[in-house]
């Protein structure tokens, strides 16, 4: 399975550590979509947090729409921000749940 292929819902709440299959970054960007039509806060550091507040000692946060968010960052947290949201899908990377 190629990155292109690899999609995964993930929740809101819970900090993932992002990862590619293949190192190349020019084969597609990696994104979060948040559907539902309200707009969730996405936040992302580069390394492990010991705490979700620390996770929010924002190095980088972005309020997100329908619009796709750049996964750019290994370590990724979304939090709601207006309701409602749906559903949370993250495209071209692996996620999985870091336990904070």
């Amino acid at each position: 399975m190629s990155d292109e292929q690899i999609i995964q819902e993930i929740q809101l709440n819970k900090v993932y550590k992002v990862s590619r299959r293949t190192p190349s970054y020019e084969s597609i960007r990696p994104s979060l979509m948040a559907e539902g039509g309200g707009s969730v806060d996405v936040y992302i550091r580069d390394t492990e947090p010991a705490s979700i507040a620390e996770m929010k000692e924002i190095q980088d946060k972005q309020e997100i729409k329908s619009q796709p968010f750049a996964v750019l960052h290994p370590y990724l947290y979304v939090e709601q921000n207006t309701a409602p949201i749906t559903k949370l899908i993250l495209t071209g990377v692996e996620a999985k749940e870091v336990d904070i």
